[in-house]
């Protein structure tokens, strides 16, 4: 299975890629944007077809979060900003419990039949444990 680092993306940081390293791209909002995913030194994103709100789950818990708020389909709020070329991963299927979206079966690495304008996207949401006993 590949191994996943996880990345939350700045939009001023470029250069090298990690293998498996993740990023969300295209705001300037933490927690939300493109879903890209670096494999030999390339990021490359994620196609929508199939993709739904368990696997924004699988990817924002990959990055600190506690699940996905929602997921997006292209050109949300990263409409116009620059994709990366390669077209990683397509027919993305997660059960939601997942802990790295290597996990979720899918068409292959490199293996797709979409464009850019099928790019998703997530909005990651943080919710704090309540402690045992307190009730907030």
């Amino acid at each position: 299975m590949l191994a996943i680092n996880y990345f939350v993306w700045h939009p001023f940081i470029t250069g090298f890629c990690a293998n498996g390293e993740l990023r969300l791209a295209g705001s300037t909002t933490a927690g939300q944007g493109r879903v890209e995913i670096c494999i030999n030194e390339t990021w490359g994103t994620i196609c929508d077809d199939y993709w739904g709100i368990e696997e924004a789950n699988v990817i924002c818990r990959m990055l600190g979060y506690s699940e996905g708020a929602w997921s997006t389909h292209c050109c949300g709020w990263y409409e116009g900003v620059t994709a990366p070329e390669q077209i990683w991963l397509d027919d993305v299927h997660c059960q939601g419990d997942e802990t790295s979206i290597a996990a979720c079966r899918h068409g292959g690495w490199g293996s797709h039949n979409c464009g850019h304008n099928e790019d998703v996207g997530v909005v990651c949401k943080y919710t704090p444990e309540t402690p045992p006993g307190r009730i907030f």
